[in-house]
């Protein structure tokens, strides 16, 4: 698949299944993070089987169901901060949909 492929078959998901992430592609989701990780300054983390994973967060995501799986994105507060985050973000959401 070409970028505009990946691009075009992305969606959003609100409502998850029980399937695992199989560790090689966790793997490679994992080493993609830590190249962007690197690039940016940023500090992506990728948090796997966590069930309790939108808990705190009840009240705003109500329409996210079973959600375990996850990317944390993380930087130090900078002027280009939500652009940096947007960018590689996006990045890390193209990388996942291609796998």
């Amino acid at each position: 698949m070409d970028i505009m492929e990946i691009m075009k078959s992305r969606h959003s998901v609100r409502a998850f299944n029980d399937r695992k992430i199989d560790p090689e592609t966790a793997g490679i989701i994992q080493s993609f993070i830590s190249k962007c990780n690197e690039e940016s300054g940023l500090d992506f983390k990728l948090v796997l089987e966590e069930p309790n994973a939108l808990d705190c967060f009840k009240s705003h995501l109500r329409k996210f169901s079973n959600a375990k799986n996850y990317v944390v994105l993380v930087g130090n507060k900078t002027d280009d901060l939500d652009e940096k985050i947007g960018y590689y973000g996006e990045k890390v959401v193209l990388k996942a949909t291609e796998l």
